[in-house]
């Protein structure tokens, strides 16, 4: 998918994976995350300080999944290290991470993993000029907005459910072998 992209796309994937609503891989970009990247580069109206309340407000309240071998663990990352992190040393907390969270997105880091790919095979392709300008009606950006609101929670729904069925079957496992 990266072969078809643009460099500004990819800038915008990347900012929007790692920053805006993180997930714990980068490889992919589902459907809603794929509009969203949409709506920017056509550049209609998106609230992005909403989009990020309403993940980590998912998020906060997804339960704990259980570790696949070891049910004492959690399997769930943590949502928005970075922010979080931020938050805390702003407030004068000492913060001494572990590990890199993820590395700030420069001109290096776009020359290195934003710039335009060739499949093998494929000729190669010109960089595209951004789209022009989207002039939708306030209610049309807002429609989206909602549109994509609603795709996010309809997908923490599913995951919930999903989640509850795994718990399900671990337990039935569980009272079948004893």
């Amino acid at each position: 998918m990266r072969t078809n992209m643009t460099t500004l796309t990819q800038m915008w994937m990347t900012l929007l994976l790692s920053n805006v609503l993180p997930s714990d891989h980068n490889s992919d970009l589902p459907l809603p995350k794929c509009q969203l990247v949409y709506v920017i580069l056509t550049r209609m109206s998106v609230h992005v300080a909403q989009l990020i309340a309403d993940a980590i407000y998912l998020f906060a309240g997804m339960p704990p999944t259980r570790h696949p071998l070891d049910p004492d663990k959690s399997n769930r990352a943590l949502g928005f290290p970075a922010l979080i992190t931020g938050l805390c040393q702003s407030f004068g907390v000492l913060v001494t991470p572990s590990k890199v969270i993820r590395p700030p997105i420069t001109r290096a880091f776009i020359e290195k993993y934003c710039m335009p790919r060739q499949a093998q095979g494929d000729a190669p392709q010109a960089t595209d000029a951004p789209p022009p300008p989207h002039q939708a009606d306030p209610t049309g950006s807002l429609g989206m907005e909602r549109y994509l609101q609603h795709l996010v929670r309809q997908q923490a729904a599913n995951h919930q459910g999903q989640v509850q069925i795994h718990e399900c079957l671990y337990q039935l496992g569980l009272s079948q072998q004893g």
